[in-house]
């Protein structure tokens, strides 16, 4: 699926259902993202291509998804900053969302 549809269906579905996946079996809410059509990778859709301190980029079919708000199972909604912070070991460079 293409960035930006991705970004609209986050947008779409908060606050209710909430658009969710999954990284190393770990359940995970998206509540804010944003995209860059502009951005090519080779990798697989679903794979992390970049890690900034302010945000994560995911690469999908078309573009890049840039993750700005999430929410693990049972924990607060969280900027990613705040999340790559204390969940630094579930983001490395090429892990795959689910």
């Amino acid at each position: 699926t293409p960035a930006s549809v991705l970004q609209r269906r986050i947008g779409a579905f908060n606050p209710w259902p909430v658009c969710t996946s999954e990284i190393q079996g770990k359940k995970i809410k998206i509540w804010e993202a944003l995209c860059d059509e502009t951005c090519i990778s080779n990798a697989k859709p679903g794979t992390i291509i970049k890690v900034t301190s302010e945000d994560l980029w995911v690469n999908t079919a078309s573009g890049a998804l840039i993750l700005k708000k999430v929410q693990f199972e049972g924990g607060k909604i969280l900027n990613m900053r705040d999340t790559l912070l204390s969940k630094k070991d579930l983001f490395s460079l090429q892990n795959l969302f689910m």
